[in-house]
């Protein structure tokens, strides 16, 4: 869901892009968290945005205009607010509070303009950055990354203030509607090729316009003008890492494991980066190297004199790229890119001199390897294999490793490398779900017999991978544990299996679940009204969620569960906690429910133990009601974020057209779901229907064992 929320501001957005101790008991290393102050982007109520948008539109004469202005200012707040709170939006933490700093210096003569920009952080690996009319500005992670010095920065951020300044977003909207309008002329009728086309060269006059408005305000600063050009290079090599080290395979030996000649590679690609000479027509953005003469001639007309690289700070600038690079493992990790995670964190792990540092980057590793090791063994091989042919640089020799293991190889080889950390750091609670997890998926789907890791079921220079292992009381107990759940899976016949299946969907969708539970964590409790043909429902679902909450909360209440709502349109100014805590209960429960059947053991979840122990309850509520009446049904789109693995229930008991409630209540201790309530309602959802179907929610949760 999260994705296709990103994909619905493609439209709306302007880029700036281009196509630890053995004895210590936990890792003190802490992702960025966003501090302080909630700013008011986060409190105010989209419906409150829309309607100053619209107030300040009540001059316009061109009735046209103004609907199609109307509908821009719509659709584009609550999808900006849909990313402002989805958790992958930072505000007041050390990347966002360095980058304002560079926006002050860039506007200090303009105080006007600055008061009404707000600069915030992203979590993502990509290097971009973009802007919206409402004045808000995202800088990517991946860009703080990548960018050579403070100066390159700085232009960036001046690019994006001459797209906010030059009303681009929304000249942007009107052409694209002007040109879907005109596609049937009184001529002839212009083909889907010819729109995109005529699209992408009005995109790029504004990424032109950009580049020299946002020159002039950046001439106008004291920062090196060559960062204006050289910033076109780091753009050039976006899609490559911010460091080109070859990868060590040896990084993974020891007396116990060593490769063979035929995986190390004898050549690396070289790094070509993308094309600046490409042809941009099918380009919203003009090719690299047009742009980097346009700056170029731009430059040449300035006066010579000594600028600077870095006017805010040199030592800031070095030590906020340090913290940007330290969260790219975790962001490709989430995203299940896992040679990516192990390349991120190998790169750092090479410079790191921390122990709790070291120890997060290696455990970053075991989770890659182990992640690996799930989605092959359970047949997702597609999704998470990645050919190492057009890598270039020194990821290359990662990308051949791991893609010459066979399944069992990989299993055996993730489980070599985690039982070792696991023995390195015995107190690491997240490496001791992934050592039993990973033995577990190599006796279910791969081995059966101990001896089986010395036989030929297992390539030769992995035979004694695990000798250090395989004969402790540990491994053994865990390897037994293993083979009971394998029994149990072979002794299951297709017909149990059918039927366990069917028992779970009717007490899904009749109830019947005895949780026990007295306290619950309901995060962001939804009511959808799903876009009815070109109707857009926000106000209308804004409206609903409202009154969801407070039923919520009443039924609750009537059955005598105790809860707390830890919702992302109730946040205020002082609750930033709910705002760390919401983006780390949706990236923890995305991961954990990305594939139904594959299990993801221990993701984060030392910090999910801090919010049981917070909040004094292991369970986690995700409870929703989604509305769509149009004749194909999309309410899978919508509630496959929070029940993926139970959309067959869904999909066996959907009408066309239809009403759906859902509640999932997950263990954030085990990870498991231990209730789940989907139930179709055939009329409009009336409040006296949601409400029965809320207080029957609770009442399976509160129902003892």
């Amino acid at each position: 869901m999260k994705k296709q929320i990103l994909g619905c501001l493609t439209l709306l957005l302007m880029a700036f892009c281009v196509q630890g101790q053995s004895d210590q008991d936990s890792i003190q290393f802490q992702l960025i968290q966003s501090e302080g102050i909630v700013p008011r982007d986060f409190t105010t109520k989209s419906s409150k945005k829309y309607e100053r948008a619209v107030n300040r539109l009540k001059n316009a004469k061109d009735n046209s205009t103004l609907k199609k202005k109307k509908k821009f200012y719509l659709e584009s707040n609550f999808a900006i607010d849909e990313l402002l709170k989805s958790g992958n939006v930072l505000f007041n933490d050390p990347v966002s509070n360095y980058i304002n700093l560079i926006a002050d210096e860039l506007l200090k003569d303009d105080p006007k303009l600055r008061s009404k920009l707000r600069f915030y952080t992203t979590k993502s690996s990509i290097v971009n950055a973009f802007t919206t009319d409402q004045g808000i500005i995202f800088v990517n992670m991946g860009l703080v990354a990548q960018v050579k010095n403070e100066a390159e920065l700085a232009f960036i951020l001046a690019h994006e203030i001459s797209h906010y300044e030059e009303k681009h977003i929304i000249d942007f909207f009107l052409e694209e509607a002007k040109i879907d309008a005109n596609r049937n002329t009184l001529f002839k009728a212009s083909s889907y090729e010819e729109r995109m086309l005529e699209k992408n060269k009005y995109s790029k006059e504004l990424e032109v316009e950009a580049d020299i408005h946002g020159f002039e305000l950046f001439s106008k600063s004291n920062y090196s003008l060559e960062g204006a050009k050289t910033v076109f290079d780091v753009l050039k090599f976006s899609g490559l890492p911010y460091k080109n080290t070859k990868f060590d395979i040896s990084f993974f030996e020891d007396k116990y494991l060593t490769f063979p000649d035929s995986l190390q590679l004898d050549t690396i690609k070289a790094i070509v980066g993308l094309d600046d000479a490409a042809d941009d027509s099918n380009s919203t953005h003009p090719s690299l190297k047009k742009r980097k003469m346009t700056l170029d001639s731009l430059i040449q007309l300035e006066p010579k004199g000594e600028k600077q690289d870095f006017i805010v700070s040199e030592s800031t600038f070095k030590e906020v790229q340090k913290l940007a690079k330290y969260e790219l493992p975790n962001y490709a990790l989430s995203n299940h890119n896992y040679y990516m995670a192990i390349y991120y964190a190998y790169l750092l792990l090479q410079q790191e001199q921390e122990p709790s540092n070291k120890q997060y980057f290696e455990r970053i590793i075991a989770h890659a390897l182990y992640g690996f090791a799930q989605m092959q063994s359970y047949g997702y091989n597609d999704l998470v294999m990645r050919g190492h042919q057009n890598i270039e640089g020194g990821s290359q020799p990662l990308f051949y490793l791991l893609n010459q293991m066979d399944l069992v190889d990989i299993t055996v080889f993730a489980t070599k490398y985690i039982w070792d950390l696991q023995k390195k750091y015995p107190d690491d609670n997240e490496l001791k779900l992934l050592a039993d997890g990973v033995v577990e998926t190599l006796v279910v789907k791969h081995i059966e017999d101990r001896e089986e890791l010395s036989s030929q079921r297992v390539t030769e220079y992995l035979r004694t991978a695990l000798d250090g292992h395989k004969n402790t009381k540990q491994f053994t107990t865990a390897f037994a544990n293993a083979l009971k759940e394998r029994k149990k899976k072979e002794n299951e016949t297709e017909r149990t299996k059918r039927k366990r299946i069917k028992a779970f969907e009717k007490m899904a969708t009749k109830g019947g679940f005895n949780v026990g539970a007295k306290k619950v964590v309901v995060i962001n409790p939804q009511h959808h009204v799903i876009n009815r043909g070109r109707k857009n429902t926000s106000l209308e679902t804004e409206k609903r969620q409202e009154l969801f909450y407070n039923l919520i909360r009443d039924n609750a209440k009537i059955a005598k569960v105790k809860v707390k709502i830890l919702d992302k349109e109730k946040l205020s100014k002082t609750k930033v906690d709910a705002v760390n805590d919401l983006a780390l209960v949706n990236d923890w429960v995305s991961y954990k429910m990305a594939l139904g059947d594959v299990k993801f053991e221990g993701y984060r979840q030392d910090e999910m133990n801090q919010l049981i122990e917070k909040y004094g309850t292991e369970h986690f509520l995700f409870i929703g009601m989604a509305t769509d009446k149009r004749k194909v049904s999309l309410l899978s789109d919508i509630v496959t974020f929070y029940i993926s693995p139970f959309l067959g229930v869904y999909n066996a008991i959907k009408p066309n057209r239809s009403n759906l409630f859902y509640a999932m209540l997950i263990n954030a201790n085990t990870g498991k779901i231990e209730m789940m309530k989907m139930n179709v309602v055939k009329t409009l959802p009336s409040k006296s229907i949601i409400n029965a179907h809320i207080y029957d929610t609770f009442t399976q949760i509160k129902r003892k064992k």
